[in-house]
């Protein structure tokens, strides 16, 4: 193959945590770790690609950052210094608001995306705590959890947007993302037929291509590939069941800050469905930095296959890097593009600069 292949990094600047204490103890040990770093893994991955390389960073600024730490914009204010530096590289900024509420009388965080009014909110939110300190628009939009629906997209268009960075291909309702122990509101959204490639997408409907549409908003989906699924969906009733004890957010956080918990729960769907002579459902891996290195290359050769060979969206979640493993998965995830046979091709890039490349 011949031309450039235009490589996005998209990385979510978050916590550490996903149930997060409310007492302002909330770590950002990942986010540290790889603003240390980020001088050198650009440097790195410089060594054969094609001109500058340059970062997308979409930022948690949403209703739990507020209650959390006392100012939405908290995370602006901590790391001003490597925004300055990243500014100065020609990275891009975005906004990364995720769905979390919280449940006073249960002591948990929940997932509202059942709730129109509150997704609203926490767009409204973090658009608007975006331009109070970066001093500019927020022109780029990537939801938590991979999650999206037009009516949430046609909010981000309307408030600004002309970049969403959140599509995960091949995603459906069979197939949910966010981890089984945690309480979830509302539908996942059907995403079986997205393309691939960057896209105009039609009136009334995200999912579907039309560059004809006049929307003001090109979607710009992350590479994935299909997988077996890491944690097995014939559990979630039985843990959604779970969930409803008030004990949930000691157990949620307990689970999420030991692997082996989690470990030990995805093995026991497994034997679960082993034993009644069901197959693993299939699911979606998605090109994420801080995946295991085999996974990684394997979602990163499909993506090529499916672009055509001219375009990656590859993702990280800061908070990821806090963990020691997945520190040495993006060790070995940054290497392999750096080095890999088509490197030379790779342009890493923004939304804005690609689509004024044309």
């Amino acid at each position: 193959m011949k031309g450039p292949v235009h490589v996005l990094i998209s990385i979510d600047v978050e916590p550490d945590g996903r149930l997060l204490e409310r007492n302002g103890g909330t770590a950002w040990q990942g986010t540290e770790y790889l603003f240390s770093r980020i001088a050198e893994i650009r440097d790195r991955l410089a060594r054969h690609s094609t001109g500058p390389v340059r970062f997308g960073w979409y930022w948690r600024l949403d209703p739990q950052i507020e209650q959390v730490h006392g100012d939405a914009g908290w995370p602006l204010h901590a790391f001003a210094g490597t925004i300055g530096s990243c500014r100065e590289a020609g990275d891009g900024f975005g906004i990364h608001p995720h769905g979390w509420r919280w449940d006073g009388r249960r002591k948990i965080w929940f997932t509202d995306h059942g709730d129109p009014s509150w997704i609203s909110r926490c767009v409204r939110q973090s658009f608007e705590t975006f331009a109070r300190h970066m001093g500019e628009p927020c022109l780029a939009f990537r939801f938590g959890d991979g999650w999206i629906n037009e009516e949430t997209l046609a909010l981000a268009e309307s408030l600004g947007a002309r970049y969403d960075l959140t599509v995960e291909p091949g995603s459906n309702p069979g197939r949910p993302r966010a981890p089984v122990w945690e309480i979830k509101t509302g539908e996942e959204p059907d995403l079986t037929d997205v393309p691939a490639l960057p896209y105009r997408p039609a009136t009334g409907d995200f999912r579907r291509p039309d560059p004809e549409s006049g929307r003001t908003i090109t979607v710009y989906p992350v590479s994935t590939a299909f997988s077996p699924a890491n944690a097995p969906n014939r559990v979630r009733t039985t843990v959604d069941a779970v969930a409803r004890h008030a004990m949930l957010g000691r157990v949620g956080r307990a689970v999420e800050c030991s692997s082996l918990l989690r470990k030990g729960i995805h093995e026991a769907g497994r034997a679960c469905l082993a034993a009644l002579g069901r197959p693993m459902p299939t699911g979606i891996a998605v090109l994420n930095l801080a995946a295991p290195a085999s996974c990684y290359a394997r979602v990163l050769e499909t993506a090529l296959g499916a672009s055509d060979g001219r375009y990656l969206h590859t993702v990280l979640r800061t908070g990821d890097l806090a963990q020691p493993e997945n520190r040495a998965n993006f060790a070995a995830n940054v290497a392999f593009l750096a080095d890999h046979p088509s490197a030379g091709r790779f342009t890493f890039t923004t939304p804005a600069r690609l689509e004024a490349d044309g």
